[in-house]
């Protein structure tokens, strides 16, 4: 072979290899931003209060300093679509809705706290059965990262979507996640994207998502395992939910026995009998976990859990401790970011205010590796 080609083509791969090498991933630092969070849940969704002075005093300086002393390094700060999005004009945010949204973007990374910008699409239904809702969609998003991308990209992410559900139709979401994808990096080329699969966002729904041909991008996942655990008496979560009381975990056919000799409905009690027999614990807890850590080492990309928590309503409180313990090792073990649900909902802090002053559950702040505030 000529030495001159030799030469030349050894070149081209030294330096496709280091170009490729120095593609831009998603900064150390912006991840180490996401290792531990919160969600803040009640601020701008809008079946909450919709004064303007609501959302200007919701959560106060003297909060977000509680924050960042104890630990906590990003709000994801959620927002019902229509706060924002008229799908009458999908290019225009609502501009006074978004004037006090980044007026909390802006207080919180204040205080050195990074910003989720999460749509926490509760009425999941629009995205997937509303044509001209769906349909303007990437539109509502390119303008808002638009409007948005003066923010840090250090500290500032973009979510695309709470929970998406496309059961059985999943290849509807995907194509929709890459316009949505699209239209951001347009308008804030800089910003790392945070992306999900279907399946309400859950592991299931990772593990049918194949990552996206962008680079900067986090993928994130939700953990409420195991479900008639950490949603008992939740009335919102279906039939049979609301008629769980006391289940405990660690869970066996022994443990459960009492809870199922006091149930009735035939339904809640095969429920009951199967949270039992598969013998929920820190071991069972990791496999499920570790089902999303290897898609993720599979595809080298990182991961982000999103939400998390148990409701306390029919918890027993030593047990709703002891999932805390064993799921805030494994998380922490794994090395990947999270955001508890939420601080102002009961499935983790509970916030509530006392003489003006925030109050909340410590359950979770040991185990996440937080400090007392």
């Amino acid at each position: 072979m000529n030495p001159y080609l030799t030469l030349t083509l050894a070149s081209c791969i030294l330096a496709c290899s280091m170009s490729a090498a120095a593609a831009p991933g998603v900064p150390a630092g912006r991840l180490e931003r996401l290792k531990s969070g919160v969600n803040v849940t009640r601020w701008f969704q809008t079946w909450g209060p919709i004064s303007a002075d609501h959302y200007r005093t919701y959560i106060g300086d003297d909060e977000l300093a509680m924050m960042r002393r104890m630990g906590i390094r990003h709000i994801r700060l959620c927002f019902s679509p229509e706060f924002l999005y008229d799908p009458a004009h999908p290019t225009e945010p609502i501009p006074d809705h978004l004037a006090l949204y980044e007026q909390a973007i802006q207080r919180i990374e204040a205080h050195d706290l990074a910003v989720v910008v999460d749509p926490h699409n509760t009425q999941q239904p629009r995205i997937e059965q509303d044509g001209p809702w769906r349909d303007g969609f990437p539109a509502f998003w390119g303008a808002l990262a638009a409007k948005l991308k003066h923010f840090s990209p250090e500290l500032t992410f973009f979510e695309l979507v709470n929970e998406p559900v496309f059961d059985h139709q999943e290849d509807r979401w995907f194509t929709l996640q890459e316009r949505l994808v699209a239209a951001i990096r347009k308008n804030a080329p800089q910003h790392t994207i945070i992306c999900t699969g279907p399946n309400w966002g859950g592991i299931d729904g990772l593990l049918k998502l194949t990552p996206l041909p962008h680079r900067n991008i986090v993928y994130s996942f939700h953990f409420y395992d195991p479900f008639p655990f950490t949603h008992q008496g939740a009335t919102w979560a279906g039939r049979v939910p609301p008629l769980l009381k006391g289940l405990p975990y660690p869970s066996s056919p022994e443990a459960v026995a009492d809870v199922l000799d006091r149930t009735e409905d035939a339904e809640a009690k095969g429920w009951i009998r199967d949270y039992g027999e598969k013998r929920w614990n820190r071991e069972r807890l990791k496999a499920r976990l570790d089902e999303a850590l290897a898609w993720g080492r599979k595809y080298n990309v990182p991961l982000y859990c999103g939400e998390f928590g148990v409701y306390p309503l029919n918890a027993p409180p030593a047990s709703r401790r002891n999932w805390f313990r064993d799921f805030g090792s494994l998380i922490r073990e794994a090395g990947v970011g999270y955001a508890a649900w939420g601080w102002d909902d009961v499935f983790s802090f509970g916030r509530r205010l006392v003489d003006g002053k925030p109050v909340i559950d410590t359950t979770p702040i040991e185990p996440l590796g937080l400090r007392n505030p």
